[in-house]
């Protein structure tokens, strides 16, 4: 069957309730008729996807004209927000949003000009940590003598710093070889201060930051019902291939079979493996398949070919495989059981091929944005950044600090009280306050948007609040403490405080609320392996469910995406950022590995990015969550525990 006659069959087998149909005459009024006669909905029509199979739904549409507010792209002529042009980031698909006048950008006066333009704060240059990623802010120094005390890395600190639970070396070490004890009695405490589960200890991890968890280790040999990974990490028998890289190396992932995961259209199973490449990579003489299994073989007899196509007799085309040949379809389409006919394929079950919401059409798919957001290069949701660019609020281990989403201008929003340690931080949008928590003076603050009317919220029972949020809808601050394992709600003013969550808990630290449908989520480290989990509740504490219980380690920071429904999370034993739906299903991996995540903590996201902080880097960190990343290309370095986002339209994905 040739192309057109799949076309033709693939659209009349689904045109009921669709809007799509093939007829000889004239299409209905709300109908548009493509030039090969072919039957759209008329709103289909010059909206940026192509639904006609002959593309002439999307010619001789008019050019969109930009306010004077916008930027028009060269190329495409999509125009975008002013705000967005020379912000590091490409937005228009040319790139060219950043390739005009954007010599003269230059850092501000409190910060440092990598060679290759990174920004960095000026107190970073020559402090003996890497934080260019060019290293230029390390070349030239001369570094003074100790007069003190020395941190590991050859930075000076005093001595009234050693030992007082503030980080004050960038790699820890003033905390390190401390006597005084402050973990709870079921976890270890690292060297460096940290506090990491006692099962953690010797389990080839390093949970601690420091390997202080690891070092002196006779390590045992994994029991009966777990697997052995390369490393030598004991990981439950059950993890191995289920798609998730458990071990790190994906040692846990080889010689699984392809077929237990389906991959998306224009994809190609590796055999023995559960990875998928694009199709374009098979046979390309470049391995790309774990044991090169792409390429041709002469062990194991398999060599490239197309030998197997015409008994295949592929409904489209054939494309060489060492297999002899294998069958593909055009893009919307998926091969069927029978390897050779192709079937559509819904597109929406792609991860990140919408960043918000997405239209499965015959074939192809479209993409648009929730209110307060626009469209940009078909599928990205940029936000409308006319009032500000949104702000990125987070502590430092003493004070509460401010920088916008690109990591620049960042500055002290309020000192610290004290001797204080900062450690929750929450936003209300509407009333424009920031509140936060302070384990040292055992106090919850609030103060406005410019630092200034610090009161404090709530003074008692307050001795290890490790997060907080906000209902900004009912105005209402939620506040977890993990001493007494319980979560509160208040006002704002701290009244009227009553107690929700206080069973069942063991060691709770993130949380995060929508209330815009009354959901509280919430994560548990636990004292045992089987007792750490995330959950969701109802905002008054009612219903709860466990989301999550398996292949988690300590399950950190939590925000959500009320957008798409979808709840993140950060875990510092296995060194990865997470997610599944409000349902708990759908889990995807968005960062993995100690070079992606080395030990995520607080978590925020916005746009298609999400914002964590990293103890190993002592940054902020920027990646995009539907793409593989190397976050450190996008690095936002302020010394920090716990981000908040301040986003002018949406304040929901805010301070969690």
């Amino acid at each position: 069957m040739g192309l057109t006659a799949l076309h033709l069959f693939a659209l009349l087998l689904l045109s009921e309730g669709i809007g799509i149909h093939v007829v000889k005459g004239s299409c209905e009024n709300t109908e548009f008729q493509c030039a090969n006669g072919q039957c759209i909905d008329k709103d289909w029509r010059c909206d940026g996807t192509k639904d006609c199979t002959d593309d002439s739904d999307e010619l001789n549409c008019p050019p969109p004209s930009c306010s004077s507010q916008e930027f028009k792209c060269v190329t495409s002529g999509e125009c975008i927000s002013l705000g967005f042009v020379c912000d590091g980031e490409d937005d228009c698909l040319d790139g060219s949003d950043e390739q005009r006048a954007c010599g003269d950008r230059t850092c501000s006066s409190d910060q440092f000009t990598c060679q290759e333009g990174q920004c960095v704060p000026a107190k970073y240059r020559c402090d003996r940590v890497k934080d260019c990623v060019d290293n230029s802010d390390e070349n030239n120094c001369q570094y003074p003598p100790c007069t003190e005390r020395t941190c590991a890395n050859g930075a000076c600190y005093n001595n009234s710093q050693h030992c007082n639970g503030l980080q004050d070396c960038r790699d820890g070490s003033d905390e390190s070889n401390c006597t005084n004890q402050h973990c709870p009695i079921h976890q270890y405490q690292c060297a460096n201060g940290f506090c990491v589960p006692l099962s953690f200890v010797c389990d080839h991890w390093d949970d601690c930051g420091d390997n202080s968890d690891e070092e002196g280790c006779v390590y045992q040999s994994c029991r009966g019902d777990e697997f052995t990974c390369s490393s030598g990490r004991c990981i439950p028998q059950r993890w191995v291939c289920d798609e998730f890289n458990d071990c790190g190396d994906y040692s846990d992932e080889k010689g699984c079979d392809s077929n237990s995961r389906d991959c998306y259209p224009g994809e190609w199973g590796c055999p023995g493996s559960t990875v998928c490449i694009t199709l374009d990579k098979v046979c390309d003489g470049k391995p790309d398949c774990p044991e090169g299994t792409d390429e041709t073989n002469s062990t194991a007899q398999q060599t490239c070919g197309l030998q197997r196509c015409s008994a295949l007799s592929c409904e489209y085309l054939c494309h060489s495989s060492p297999q002899g040949g294998v069958c593909y379809c055009p893009d919307g389409f998926i091969v069927a059981n029978d390897s050779r006919s192709c079937v559509d394929y819904n597109d929406c079950q792609i991860w990140g091929i919408c960043d918000q919401l997405c239209e499965d059409r015959p074939g192809n798919h479209h993409c648009s944005c929730a209110d307060g957001y626009f469209l940009e290069q078909g599928h990205i949701c940029k936000a409308n950044v006319s009032d500000g660019l949104p702000q990125l609020i987070f502590t430092n281990g003493g004070d509460v600090m401010m920088a916008d989403i690109h990591g620049r201008f960042a500055r002290t929003l309020v000192p610290s009280q004290g001797r204080g340690y900062a450690v929750g931080v929450a936003y209300h949008w509407h009333s424009s306050t920031v509140f936060w928590s302070d384990t040292y003076t055992q106090k919850v603050y609030s103060a406005n948007y410019n630092g200034g009317d610090v009161k404090e919220v709530l003074t008692a029972a307050v001795k290890s609040v490790q997060n907080l949020a906000v209902d900004w809808l009912n105005f209402k601050l939620y506040v977890l403490e993990a001493m007494v394992e319980r979560i509160d709600v208040c006002d704002f003013s701290g009244e009227n405080r009553i107690t929700l969550v206080a069973e069942n808990l063991q060691s709770p630290h993130g949380l995060a609320l929508d209330p815009t449908v009354g959901y509280m989520f919430f994560t548990d480290m636990g004292i045992a392996t089987e007792q750490v989990k995330l959950e969701r509740a109802y905002m008054d504490g009612s219903s709860r469910v466990e989301l999550v219980k398996s292949r988690l380690g300590i399950p950190a920071g939590i925000t959500v995406d009320i957008v798409t429904k979808r709840v993140y999370w950060s875990d510092i034993h296995f060194d990865t950022v997470e997610t599944v739906t409000y349902n708990g299903l759908d889990r995807k991996i968005v960062l993995n590995g100690g070079t992606q995540a080395p030990y995520p903590f607080g978590i925020a996201t916005f746009e298609n990015h999400v914002f964590f902080t990293d103890w190993t880097k002592m940054g902020v960190m920027k990646a995009n969550r539907f793409k593989e990343n190397n976050p450190g290309a996008d690095l936002s370095y302020c010394k920090t525990t716990r981000p908040c986002c301040r986003l002018p339209l949406c304040p929901s994905t805010c301070c969690h």
